[in-house]
């Protein structure tokens, strides 16, 4: 099994952390299985369309709460 170093802003890295947490999955899985089911020729657009599919069809909505909040709960859960 090879290694994938990512750079993402922090928010991404919380929100899909939580993704996962709430899928009883870990996220690497979670991104493997998302890799694996991409095609080789799709376009941009036509791969962030099946991404915001996916996401839909998972359940998830995007959170009510603003950055300071989010954060806040993180360092919460984080530091428990």
């Amino acid at each position: 099994m090879g290694k994938l170093t990512l750079s993402l802003e922090q928010e991404i890295i919380d929100r899909a952390k939580r993704v996962a947490r709430t899928r009883k999955t870990s996220l690497s899985k979670m991104i493997s299985q998302f890799l694996s089911s991409l095609e080789p020729t799709a376009s941009q657009d036509s791969f962030l369309a099946r991404l915001h599919q996916e996401l839909e069809r998972e359940g998830y909505k995007p959170s009510s709460l603003d950055d300071d909040q989010l954060r806040e709960r993180h360092m919460a859960e984080k530091y428990r």
